[in-house]
């Protein structure tokens, strides 16, 4: 199976995400709407044997942004799209479109005809301006979130019945569509669609809404194919395209999409033939500027905001569960900075590994390749901690990374006594000192760069568990002994002893791990225990 690639470029100060594959000449797929690139796995896969196919997120939907005062042109969808291309330095391409996209496509091939080979739209939408004004309002209706999320169920119906009837909100049998039932997935697939756009999933339908003046088709000069299949409510718009040059044709498909593949293969080589392979650009990244790029890592595809700068690596992590972090929201201040959409949220969502904390660090892990040194800056830690292996703050994030028994040795060798105790998260048990030469589960703090944890997360450590926990270092688990106040971890029955661990220390203290000094003893509470 060939693989396709997720990328994203800059495009006039938009960032725009679109997949690739294959080698060959250029086969652009323009998706419709309220979809995204997505809908087009499956024909990549097919084709990229032959082309190099390429399937951007048009304008405001998918993971691409929207432009600037939500247009509602086809014209303005086209020059986006025309603009996306001369980005990646694409001179010459074919070009296929899917409804809206058939749209967007045949203005590229009407306003480009030097640069377009050939011209395929699936479904040509020919809207009278009766229908413009009928469908408008009716068919778009605002998508907004209501506080018992009643809008959530509306969008799972409107999409249900959109695979049923057209318009969609006309129940009656000669609204009826005589296509494949829709499944539960892919009801879900065009739900997740409209969720990821929100009320904006309007503006490539109001495009094709409005666009009813159609004499781009009788001006294109490439070869162009118009196919509309049996079951499409778009094949009644076939009798109203008229009057059409010879280089046109017009391609009645009773047999659905596979039999359209079928015969596309053969018109598709006759029209490249002569064509040579594309050759797709990357441009060079902004060094003061924010940029969108994906990271093949071994959670899948993992996407970031990047920035370039000097001094150490600031990495924002937004909690588990919520939106990820745009550059507006991430204070990063100056200097390089790094803001992850974690695997399984916003554009790192498209994985098909399991998402246990372990594939989670080592994703992070191979998105901070070549930067010595990293600032953490993760959800409600209000000050962050420079460190060089930063997965302990990970770790305490989750505020579970021990066990809670009192007389449980957890934090310092790793064995928990399984009595009353929570287990902690796998990740806690992946946090060992990795630096080079200290070995995958050392047992002492490897010395090189570490910083104490912040005074409240020791706080909270001995305040919560009543435990004297060590001082977790930033760059490893000491595994030694507390660094505040005792010298060893403790032991169930021991007396009285200090009063911030309320443990006595031990007379034999062991090497502190972050002074490389023994920590003084405990002194004696006269008082008695707390």
């Amino acid at each position: 199976m060939t693989s396709i690639q997720r990328r994203f470029v800059s495009v006039n100060g938009r960032q725009v995400h679109y997949r690739i594959a294959g080698t060959g000449p250029a086969l652009l797929l323009i998706h419709q709407s309220p979809q995204n690139s997505r809908m087009w796995t499956a024909m990549m896969q097919r084709y990229a044997d032959r082309y190099t196919v390429i399937a951007p997120d048009t304008p405001g939907f998918g993971y691409s942004d929207a432009l600037p005062g939500n247009p509602m042109t086809i014209a303005e969808f086209g020059a986006a799209t025309l603009e996306f291309c001369e980005a990646i330095g694409l001179q010459r391409f074919a070009v296929f479109g899917m409804h809206t996209g058939g749209l967007i496509a045949t203005w590229l091939a009407w306003a480009n005809p030097a640069r377009v080979a050939a011209l395929v739209v699936d479904g040509y939408a020919a809207f009278t301006p009766q229908e413009s004004a009928l469908y408008g309002d009716t068919y778009l209706p605002p998508f907004v979130p209501q506080w018992d999320g009643s809008h959530l169920r509306w969008l799972w119906s409107r999409m249900r019945e959109q695979k049923y009837f057209f318009p969609w909100y006309d129940g009656r049998a000669e609204a009826a569509m005589g296509i494949a039932p829709q499944t539960t997935e892919g009801t879900r697939e065009a739900v997740m669609d409209v969720l990821d756009v929100g009320d904006s999933y309007r503006a490539g339908y109001a495009a094709a809404f409005r666009h009813n003046d159609h004499h781009w088709v009788s001006e294109l000069q490439m070869p162009a194919w118009l196919v509309f299949r049996h079951g499409d409510p778009l094949l009644a718009h076939m009798p109203r395209l008229r009057d059409l040059p010879a280089n046109v044709q017009l391609v009645d498909e009773p047999d659905g999409i596979p039999a359209m593949h079928v015969k596309m293969d053969g018109w598709l080589a006759r029209a490249l033939a002569a064509e040579p392979p594309c050759t797709v650009v990357t441009p060079a990244a902004s060094p003061t500027e924010w940029q969108r790029r994906i990271i093949d890592t071994v959670a899948g595809d993992l996407a970031v905001w990047e920035r370039a700068g000097d001094g150490p690596l600031r990495l924002l992590l937004h909690a588990p569960g919520t939106r990820p972090l745009s550059p507006a929201q991430s204070q990063a201040g100056e200097g390089a900075a790094l803001l992850p959409d974690l695997p399984g949220h916003g554009a790192s969502c498209e994985s098909d590994c399991e998402l246990s904390a372990e594939v989670v660090v080592a994703a992070l892990l191979e998105a901070l390749h070549g930067h010595p040194a990293v600032l953490i800056q993760a959800h409600e830690v209000r000050q962050p901690v420079t460190c060089r292996h930063w997965w302990m703050r990970w770790a305490r994030v989750h505020r579970a990374f021990a066990c809670t028994h009192r007389g449980c040795s957890m934090p310092t060798n790793r064995r928990c006594c399984w009595t009353t105790c929570r287990p902690p998260p796998s990740i806690a048990l992946a946090a060992i000192c990795a630096m080079p030469g200290s070995g995958s589960a050392s047992a002492t703090c490897c010395g090189r760069g570490c910083r104490p944890a912040p005074p409240h997360v020791v706080a909270w450590m001995h305040r919560r568990l009543r435990w004297c926990t060590p001082t977790w270092s930033s760059c490893c688990v000491s595994a030694a002994a507390c660094t505040r106040c005792c010298a060893m971890p403790p032991r169930r029955g021991w007396p009285r002893g200090c009063v911030r661990c309320h443990y006595r220390c031990r007379s034999a203290p062991m090497p502190n791990p972050i002074s490389r000094a023994a920590p003084p003893r405990c002194p004696p509470d006269p008082e008695g225990p707390p």
